[in-house]
């Protein structure tokens, strides 16, 4: 008994420095992305599968510099760069994520990342009211 509590207290440890490497990485990633432009967050909780991050940058016209999102149940995952989104104004990357019935895993990160535009319309709208 004493000995699975060992490895219980052991493997808590672990998962927190693995957690630590995480959070270190989605610091990083928004403090790069900052410096390319403003930045928009979303984020999809999954409780037991997986949840989404979404991180975008955009110009002060609202077009798309840069994306990147983190995905998975895991703590060994990383934020990987979204393909194919570059150059696109705001309105043409809410166009490519449709409100319509998807699988799981596309729901997530449509959300997430509806949730990153929004964000970024905020901003772009605060910037130009007085």
């Amino acid at each position: 008994m004493e000995r699975l509590a060992i490895i219980a207290f052991l493997l808590l440890i672990v998962q927190g420095i693995l957690t630590y490497f995480q959070i270190s990485d989605y610091r990083k990633r928004i403090s790069v992305l900052s410096k390319v432009g403003k930045i928009g967050i979303g984020t999809k909780k999954g409780f037991l599968r997986a949840g989404c991050i979404t991180i975008l940058a955009c110009d002060n016209q609202g077009r798309i510099i840069r994306g990147e999102k983190l995905e998975g149940i895991t703590i060994f995952e990383r934020f990987k760069e979204i393909k194919g989104i570059e150059g696109l104004t705001l309105q043409e990357l809410k166009i490519m994520y449709p409100e319509e019935k998807e699988g799981q895993k596309r729901k997530r990160q449509k959300s997430a990342m509806l949730q990153a535009i929004e964000g970024l319309e905020k901003k772009l709208r605060s910037q130009v009211s007085p």
